[in-house]
This record gives structure tokens, C-alpha cells and sequence, in this order.
């Protein structure tokens, strides 16, 4: 089910019939609520609905909360990030373009998600910009990679990492380490000018290059 730009948020009576839909209905199996500011505004009864909802349905494989402004505040970030992880249906999920690498509050709950969680197998980071993340908390973000054994499909298009080589090759070792991702799509432009000629991105092979990304598969 696709509701995107709906202006559906948590002060919404149409959002209040979401959560109850998602509640009550088996059938659901996709859920693309991506331009909808769900998590732009302070309403604790609404979200704690829209979690509580989520956790009932059991049958959800594929969300996507692009641009949901999941995390536009750290507490909403957090029941949700409590939720997903300990969910095992959902196998494909969107989180692009969230804030979640802003803080350091954020980045330690995407990073126990990626750890944790037990179901994931394709996860849309992108658009998340990691400029302001302190170096340290990048680590631990890609250190979260190297705990996971059930992704396999990352995507970090529109992740701009500016000139910092070091975060990048940070994440690219840990993804290197992981043993279940199998694709990857990253910035072409940095990602040419840096790696083109390092020996790091020997396992890399390139399946797909545009002037905007470059999807890579990766040989373990």
C-alpha cells in the first residue's frame, strides 16, 4: 500500500485510522508512507499508536518511511528504534533522508539496529549526511556492520561524505569484513576520485554506474 504525500502526521484523524489499518489488517505486506511528516511534531499518544501498530502486524516485509522525519526527534527515534529491533518480518526497509546521523543519540540507535535486528535483509540509509558526525560515533556506525550476518543489500547513494576519506574507508572496511552483503550502492563521484585505483576496492566489482552512484556487488 502506497500513501505517499498524504500529509498524513500524528495530529491527523487520517493518521489515527493508519495505525488502526496496519493494526488489524494480516494482509499487509508493504507499507510506503515515504513524504509524509509523520514524526515532525511532538504527540506522544500518536506515535506510541503508529509503534503500537507496527508491533501487532507480523505480517509486514517491506516499509518505507523516506523523509518521515524519523529522526527529527531522538525520543520518537528511539520506541521505533525499539520496536525494529526485535522485529523478524520485515525484510526491506527504507530510512533515507531521516537525520539519523546528526547526533550521537541517533547514530547509536540506527547502529543497535543494525546488530540487533534479525530480519532485515535490504536497508535504505541514504541521504543521511555523516558532514557533522563526529569520527567516533562514525566508527561505531560502521563497526554495526561487522555484527550483522543478514543484510544484503545497503544503499548509501546520496550519502555525502564530503572529502572525508577516513570515514569512508572506515565503513568500506567494515563492509569488506561483513559476511552476507552482496550489493552496495555508494556516491560515485567521491567514491571515483578516492578509490579508482586503491586496492581496497579489489573485491568490489561494479554492476550499475550512472553519474549520480555506483551499485557494486561484492565478492566475499
Amino acid at each position: 500500500m502506497s500513501l505517499i504525500f498524504c500529509s498524513l502526521n500524528k495530529h491527523n484523524e487520517n493518521f489515527s485510522i493508519l495505525s488502526s489499518f496496519i493494526e488489524n489488517n494480516k494482509n499487509l505486506k508493504e507499507l510506503n508512507l515515504a513524504s509524509n511528516p509523520i514524526f515532525s511534531h511532538d504527540n506522544i499518544d500518536g506515535i506510541n499508536a503508529f509503534i503500537k501498530a507496527l508491533e501487532k502486524n507480523d505480517q509486514l516485509e517491506r516499509l518505507n518511511l523516506d523523509f518521515t522525519n524519523l529522526g527529527f526527534r531522538t525520543a520518537d527515534f528511539k520506541k521505533f528504534s525499539d520496536f525494529l529491533k526485535k522485529n523478524k518480518s520485515i525484510v526491506d526497509i527504507n530510512l533515507a533522508d531521516n537525520y539519523l546521523l546528526e547526533n550521537s543519540e541517533n547514530i547509536n540507535l540506527l547502529s543497535e539496529i543494525i546488530k540487533e535486528n534479525r530480519g532485515i535483509k535490504k536497508i535504505d540509509i541514504s541521504a543521511n549526511c555523516p558532514l557533522r558526525c563526529k569520527l567516533e560515533d562514525f566508527k561505531i556506525f560502521s563497526d554495526a556492520f561487522r555484527f550483522n550476518s543478514l543484510i544484503e543489500e545497503l544503499d548509501f547513494s546520496c550519502f555525502n561524505f564530503g572529502f572525508d576519506t577516513q570515514k569512508t574507508l572506515m565503513l568500506i572496511l567494515a563492509i569488506k569484513e561483513n559476511k552476507s552483503i552482496k550489493k552496495i550502492l555508494l556516491v560515485a563521484d567521491f567514491l571515483q576520485k578516492n578509490f579508482e585505483n586503491n586496492k581496497i576496492m579489489n573485491d568490489f566489482s561494479i554492476i550499475e554506474k550512472t553519474k549520480d552512484k555506483i551499485v557494486f556487488s561484492i565478492t566475499k
